[in-house]
């Protein structure tokens, strides 16, 4: 399934198992972010793989008979993702409904233990 998500003013289109470099985020490498669906809505989460930087990129200014030159460099730090399936409304209400379950599991397991 193909979603939109949208980070750092850009908009990316995504299927499950995808890697992206992203611009850098401020999740610790191996958590789960989440992203929303610019098309349906739907929550798209991704597991941050690693932050790196990109290709350095220079900047040269030089004017002629001035003994004038400057060289600036950047890299731009950068997040790596992996996407995994967008939820959609069915499955929304199963992990919902799962969620509900362990919660009642929880209550029942505190009421025999009092």
């Amino acid at each position: 399934m193909i979603a939109v998500i949208e980070t750092g003013g850009r908009q990316y289109v995504v299927q499950p198992g995808q890697q992206f470099t992203v611009n850098r985020m401020t999740a610790p490498i191996g958590e789960s972010v989440e992203f929303s669906d610019l098309l349906g809505g739907a929550p798209v989460m991704a597991e941050v793989i690693e932050h790196t930087k990109g290709d350095k990129v220079t900047s040269r200014k030089f004017r002629n008979k001035t003994r004038y030159h400057r060289v600036k460099g950047h890299r731009q730090p950068l997040t790596l993702v992996r996407f995994s399936a967008p939820e959609t409304k069915a499955t929304l209400k199963k992990s919902a409904k799962a969620k509900k379950t362990s919660a009642e599991a929880m209550v029942d397991t505190s009421e025999v233990k009092a």
